[in-house]
């Protein structure tokens, strides 16, 4: 029974240290992705989640699922998600029989374009002579949701925030490839 009981001593010992050392190797890894998020939010480069990765993967491979996900998730997605786009986790309605077409008269009305004018932009703070309105949900990302745009929601001025021309852009790309990802999800051509 000595023998025994010791064995069973052991044998919780080594597993208690594999829990600490998974637990450490975790803590180290956590702490380079914590690093590398503040890099990706302070520039907006979502570039920084690959040294983040490769840096948890160093520290434990078993870890690098956790790590990616902590960087997705805390580093919000990067500009993309900072200007209204779905990441991968957006689920859309299945109800949606057609590609996104925009629909005529959601704007940007004059009274929204107006509204936006000397008003920082809510992706980088800039104040540019002539900000643009944006639809604080894209008419797109909306379509995609719900399965239809309330164009008479969009139109409204609360609707739309400032941006400015290059956030604007950079968000049109984003969208646009928004929009493809879900064409291929329902398979439209």
């Amino acid at each position: 029974q000595p023998g025994k009981q010791m064995l069973t001593s052991m044998m919780a010992n080594f597993e208690a240290r594999q829990v600490q050392d998974s637990q450490a190797a975790l803590d180290r890894a956590q702490s380079a992705a914590d690093h590398w998020v503040q890099k990706q939010q302070e520039t907006g480069n979502p570039l920084y989640a690959i040294p983040g990765i490769a840096a948890s993967a160093l520290a434990n491979a078993d870890t690098m699922d956790h790590v990616a996900l902590a960087l997705s998730v805390r580093g919000g997605g990067g500009k993309a998600a900072r200007l209204g786009v779905p990441g991968s986790e957006f689920k859309p309605n299945s109800n949606v029989t057609k590609p996104f077409v925009r629909p005529s008269g959601a704007g940007p009305t004059a009274a929204q374009q107006a509204a936006v004018q000397g008003q920082p932009c809510v992706a980088c703070g800039r104040i540019t002579p002539r900000q643009v309105a944006d639809h604080k949900e894209p008419l797109v990302v909306e379509y995609y949701r719900t399965g239809k745009v309330d164009v008479a929601a969009q139109s409204k001025v609360d609707a739309v925030q400032a941006h400015c021309p290059s956030c604007s852009s950079s968000q049109g790309g984003f969208l646009s490839a928004f929009s493809r990802r879900m064409k291929n999800f329902f398979g439209f051509k």
